[in-house]
């Protein structure tokens, strides 16, 4: 089920990635969040993706309406587009059990971390590691890194960075990564927290 809007390249990734796969879509005109539940219900849904304001209204719901509702099939609440909560996350897998995976990225690096259910029971508020072919470095404002624990420019090179804006120029770029925009640091198990803009 795709509850993230459509117009973003988070619900648009999943939409192809869906049809790609050949899978079954459920989509609805407008989120609301019980209508999603009942949704996730009816279609016995094994993936719902969101941004986490829409899981924060789900959650909001008084727990008549959440206890209404069962989701057995679903395996994975994919989360993106926005900073996701540690205490959302945890409230979620408290409800949900433990599907939840954050992922960190822009328009112009695609994907830089991402958060599994057991990063998110460890470390609330992370934003992750980087998957397999992507790496990201914490940058100073001369382009060195960062030692563990500091908070710095966050830098991503993987097979999907993008050329440039359309109207000319792009994101800045040291040794073939590409700013995020975004500071953070990693914690001493590797993965990132995302301190700010």
């Amino acid at each position: 089920m795709i509850a993230a809007p459509m117009f973003h390249s988070w619900g648009f990734a999943h939409f192809t990635l869906g049809m790609a796969l050949s899978s079954t879509l459920v989509l609805r005109r407008r989120f609301d969040p019980e209508g999603t539940l009942q949704a996730l219900s009816s279609y016995r849904a094994t993936v719902l993706a969101v941004v986490p304001v829409m899981l924060q209204r789900i959650m909001e719901l008084d727990a008549a309406t959440l206890a209404r509702y069962r989701t057995p099939s679903l395996r994975v609440i994919a989360a993106s587009g926005s900073a996701l909560p540690g205490e959302l996350a945890l409230s979620v897998m408290d409800h949900f059990g433990d599907v939840l995976y954050n992922l960190y990225g822009s328009t112009e690096v695609a994907w830089a971390t991402i958060a599994t259910p057991a990063d998110l029971r460890i470390a609330p508020g992370t934003a992750g590691r980087p998957p397999f072919g992507t790496i990201v470095r914490l940058l100073d404002e001369r382009g060195r890194d960062v030692p563990q624990g500091m908070t710095g420019r966050i830098f991503v090179t993987n097979g999907m960075l993008f050329d440039g804006y359309t109207g000319g120029g792009g994101k800045e770029v040291i040794d073939g990564l590409m700013s995020t925009g975004d500071v953070g640091h990693f914690d001493d198990g590797g993965r990132l927290f995302i301190d700010g803009r």
